[in-house]
């Protein structure tokens, strides 16, 4: 279930959100504009503003002057290519002021080259190899078994550019094995595959459209080597669940007064407020106390704690060289 929101506030917590940091690498670099925002060490992702109901507590006022100040980060990026999650690639170039973060597919706009040699074809009921006796097809009225939707497919391949040079090819390894039609494979190989026989080898010509894509400029993001984040941010000091989220969390049911451990800062939290649709727990933090929440390889200290919001300045000193979660270079406190 969804979480509820506290009245008059944005949704403070995110179901499955263990740190927003993370983003970088799942959506593949989508918070490189937050950073440009100032916003980057907002590993809560809420603000704080606005209102709050009047029950709740206030404590220290922030200092009027502590969010102009500023920390300058110049990054230390490497020319290189790496993987990111879910098996994409990221390649990393940059000049004097940027780094460029090109997330499309090393063979975007190539048109390949593939030689294909089925060798076997199993189906529901039937399975042959090369060199075995024909099965019958699918319907009945031939007399060799030809690859189709669905089927289960080994292959042998060889994929050349059109200069001829190969860039990939299955043999001294082992045939790879697919569903056809399953999305697997690029769109090219798997028609080519289609209406294939046991040990039949076709030439085929993919163009981008059916191989890797065309090169798409907006899948080049771009962060500037130097930076201006600010010396302090914000996280929420009340955090709101539903009772089943809260158990699903915390694995107890919620009592007022009861003592847990937040999992997005690691700071103790008390039940502040239970109701049958509501649980509210309160994020106990003190002034000066330093701390270093989840994902960070420094401290921060806690400047104030006013309303719905707790203030932290990251304990960053000149000539810091630190590793910010999600970035593939490390970075300079200038």
């Amino acid at each position: 279930m969804k979480r509820k929101r506290v009245p008059g506030k944005a949704r403070t917590k995110k179901k499955g959100r263990k740190n927003i940091l993370l983003i970088l690498s799942l959506a593949g670099v989508m918070f490189f504009g937050v950073i440009a925002g100032g916003f980057l060490f907002n590993i809560i992702g809420d603000n704080g503003g606005g209102g709050v109901e009047q029950s709740y507590e206030t404590t220290t006022p922030p200092p009027a002057t502590e969010k102009k100040d500023e920390i300058t980060l110049k990054h230390n990026p490497v020319n290189r290519t790496v993987r990111a999650p879910y098996g994409a690639t990221i390649k990393i170039t940059y000049d004097d002021n940027y780094i460029y973060l090109d997330s499309n597919h090393p063979l975007a706009n190539k048109t390949l080259n593939f030689e294909i040699t089925l060798r076997n074809i199993t189906r529901t009921g039937e399975t042959a190899e090369a060199g075995e006796a024909p099965a019958r097809g699918r319907s009945g009225t031939s007399d060799v078994l030809k690859a189709q939707k669905g089927d289960l497919v080994e292959v042998d391949y060889t994929g050349r550019f059109l200069n001829g040079s190969i860039f990939d090819t299955s043999y001294g390894r082992q045939p790879i094995t697919f569903t056809v039609g399953s999305g697997r494979m690029i769109e090219g190989f798997d028609e080519a595959v289609i209406n294939m026989s046991i040990g039949e080898t076709k030439n085929v010509t993919v163009p981008p459209e059916k191989a890797y894509g065309t090169y798409d400029p907006l899948k080049v993001q771009k962060v500037r080597i130097i930076q201006n984040i600010s010396k302090t941010f914000t996280i929420p000091r009340y955090v709101e669940y539903s009772p089943e989220d809260f158990k699903n969390t915390f694995g107890i049911n919620a009592t007022r007064g009861e003592t847990v451990v937040d999992p997005d800062t690691m700071f103790n939290a008390t039940v502040y407020y239970v109701s049958l649709s509501s649980v509210i727990i309160e994020r106990q933090a003190k002034t000066q106390d330093v701390v270093q929440l989840p994902g960070f390889s420094w401290n921060q200290t806690i400047v104030s704690v006013f309303g719905n919001v707790i203030t932290l300045r990251h304990n960053l000193k000149k000539g810091d060289v630190i590793e910010i979660p999600g970035f593939y270079w490390n970075t300079t406190v200038m």
